[in-house]
């Protein structure tokens, strides 16, 4: 028998030549199968990609924030196949953009005619509250992408060919070969597998098994293990967001967003420790409790962005007083808490250090900031409390630092005081104080007085000037320099003052409707800084004229001096607005502070008001005399009105009155009078002769 007769060679020459032709034709549509497959794949993963970075990019683009774009576009460039990330807001601005470095963008050869090299993909992130969409693209590597189809193209090319030549060769050991051989390789493949650490393996069999059972099972097999990779890695990179977002929350539950300082709940636990070390080493410590003064009135004028601005410039500022040892945190608001760290064995030491240290953050403190073509000046009332202090708490530390640094406002702000036990008296009566006169206005205790201002050389009455009375219902009448300060402090002068302006409006409407009030009357009414300040003051107070009914031109606003030194040009402007209400000013206890004649020639004002001060030893003190003549003939030179404040004798009057003086109030005419009592006053007299 012939070797082309022995069924070996029949069944070798029939299976290389359907080999040949079954393999060639098979391995030409796996590859395409193989191609169609990737693309519709590459597809499927850049849109997951999009929808799982949805919620981040949409976070970072409603709140603005570049660094966790970054970190998403970043992100997103872990995927080999992408070429670059990039967000887009809601306005098409570009928030983040990462690409790939050139030399890590490489062609693969056989793809450049069957596909083109790139793609992009996008997906429109919705804003919550707004219409308008973000976006976020990507660009997709798709050679990169079907690298590995090139790959198991040759590869299964390799097999093929030489599975062909092995069936002539070994036909024998076909069974084995094609059947049992790649069953025993796939099974050792599957018990090396590791289902918790997929990566790297590739379960395959020969290619004359590709599309057989034994090449399904193995695709299978191979297509579970990816999936297994896949979801390992969501949960790593779900696990790593959830790190990242965890970290976050907990810095953010112990640190100021605004400034990045410690915060209250930071502070306390960091001040512990230390109290408990300062206990242990037999070290005295300083808390120092720094509140800014005024700091509402740059809230209230320029807008919470300043008001923030300020804040960062401040935290700098203390951070660089502050030792590598020293706690330093914001409280909340313009509060900040310094803890100087074990600075002295003696209280006395200590106390000449926490002083010294207090002037320098002060000193620090006052050179100017500028923000926006605004030169904004600060300054900052310290509390200063040692410790350890027997058992005390760090909370009750605190509230000591905080009790000092009230007193030290109470003197007058921009100063700094140590706590003394008698200041925890004195801060709970301010508390009562405080709830009292949040009463007082609910239940209508206060009123107003009106002290006549009278023309020196005709006599009769020229206007006058609205008082605020507090009129308790256990204590009786309470003085305003005892309840005054505490308004400022916690910011209810802004309520008062709105009312004080509208019940001085009621009174002169009534006044007019009894036909005694006559032309050129005024009635002054003291502002504060932060009620002067306040950007809803011009509205405040043509609502109170359309409810009464009168006419700014029968108003004054009496302001103090530092008002005009503290800001200058904001104050000029809110001035300008209410004169063209008809409104008027004077400057109020002209004389005690600091005016620069540049100011007063800028500043729209009509009267200087002289303060009492110096009209009261006017007669027997040549320094008073001298400056009162000085005020009036700069006044005059100014073409500005001057009145004199607490004129009580007629020599007081004959001096002023040669000096030149226009107008004056106090007790020799009257003393503050009630609505009713001025009401019979201005009807019993037109006219006032001179003492």
């Amino acid at each position: 028998m012939s070797i082309r007769q022995r069924i070996a060679f029949k069944l070798a020459l029939s299976a290389v030549c359907i080999a040949l032709l079954v393999s060639s034709l098979f391995s030409a549509y796996q590859v395409w199968s193989d191609y169609s497959n990737e693309r519709r794949n590459i597809d499927q993963v850049v849109r997951q990609l999009l929808i799982s970075y949805e919620p981040a990019a949409q976070r970072a683009i409603h709140n603005l924030d570049d660094r966790l774009a970054s970190e998403v576009a970043s992100g997103l460039l872990t995927y080999h196949f992408l070429i670059s990330a990039e967000i887009r807001d809601e306005l098409g601005n570009t928030l983040a953009f990462s690409e790939r470095p050139p030399e890590q963008i490489t062609a693969a050869a056989p793809l450049q005619r069957l596909t083109e090299r790139f793609q992009d993909a996008s997906r429109s992130i919705s804003i919550v509250g707004t219409p308008e969409q973000g976006e976020l693209l990507l660009q997709v590597d798709l050679h990169k992408a079907l690298q590995p189809v090139v790959d198991r193209a040759w590869e299964t090319l390799g097999i093929t060919t030489l599975s062909t030549m092995s069936l002539v060769l070994f036909f024998f050991l076909v069974y084995h070969w094609q059947i049992t051989r790649p069953l025993v390789a796939l099974s050792q493949q599957f018990r090396r597998l590791d289902p918790s650490r997929p990566q790297g393996v590739e379960l395959r069999v020969s290619g004359a098994h590709q599309q057989d059972e034994l090449g399904d099972l193995a695709r299978s097999a191979q297509r579970f293990v990816s999936t297994v990779q896949r979801l390992l890695l969501e949960r790593d990179l779900a696990e790593q967001e959830l790190r990242r977002s965890s970290e976050r929350i907990q810095y953010l539950a112990y640190h100021d967003s605004l400034t990045d300082l410690p915060n209250r709940n930071l502070m306390l636990e960091q001040l512990e420790t230390a109290l408990t070390a300062a206990r242990n080493e037999g070290q005295i410590s300083v808390l120092m409790f720094v509140d800014l003064d005024n700091f509402k009135t740059i809230n209230d004028s320029l807008g919470h962005p300043a008001g923030d601005h300020v804040l960062r410039q401040v935290a700098l500022r203390l951070h660089r007083q502050a030792g590598e040892r020293d706690l330093l945190a914001r409280m909340g608001g313009d509060e900040f808490l310094l803890c100087l760290n074990q600075v002295a064995a003696s209280r006395k030491e200590a106390l000449q250090i926490a002083e010294t240290r207090a002037i320098f953050i002060r000193q620090a403190l006052s050179v100017p900031i500028w923000y926006q073509g605004h030169r904004l000046t600060v300054s900052a009332s310290v509390g200063i409390t040692l410790f350890p202090e027997g058992s005390l708490p760090a909370a009750d530390l605190i509230r000591n630092a905080d009790i000092a640094m009230f007193a030290a406002k109470t003197r007058g702000k921009n100063t700094h005081e140590l706590f003394q036990q008698h200041m925890t008296d004195e801060a709970s009566r301010r508390m009562l104080l405080e709830n009292d006169l949040r009463a007082a206005l609910d239940e209508h205790q206060f009123f107003l007085v009106y002290q006549p201002q009278i023309d020196i050389e005709q006599g009769h009455i020229i206007g006058m000037e609205a008082l605020i009375r507090w009129r308790h219902p256990e204590r009786g009448v309470v003085s305003p320099m005892a309840f005054i300060p505490v308004l400022e402090a916690t910011g209810m002068i802004k309520d008062v003052g709105e009312w004080v302006l509208h019940d001085a409006c009621q009174a002169i409407h009534a006044w007019q409707e009894l036909g005694i009030w006559r032309d050129g009357m005024k009635v002054g009414i003291n502002v504060s800084a932060s009620q002067f300040l306040d950007a809803s003051l011009t509205h405040s107070v043509r609502q109170a004229m359309e409810s009464t009914g009168v006419d700014g031109q029968v108003l004054d606003f009496e302001i103090t001096e530092s008002m005009l030194i503290e800001s200058v040009d904001d104050t000029i402007k809110r001035m300008h607005a209410l004169r063209e209400l008809g409104i008027t000013f004077s400057i109020d206890d002209f004389g005690t502070g600091y005016s620069s004649l540049t100011y007063l020639k800028q500043l729209p004002v009509d009267v200087i008001k002289i303060d009492q001060s110096f009209i009261h030893d006017i007669i027997a003190d040549s320094s008073d005399a001298a400056i009162v003549e000085a005020i009036i003939a700069m006044a005059n030179h100014l073409s500005l009105g001057t009145i004199a404040e607490g004129v009580e004798s007629t020599e007081q009057l004959a001096f002023l009155q040669q000096a030149g003086c226009q107008r004056y109030q106090g007790y020799l005419y009257a003393r503050p009078l009630s609505r009713e009592d001025m009401t019979d006053l201005m009807q019993s007299t037109a006219t006032l002769n001179q003492p």
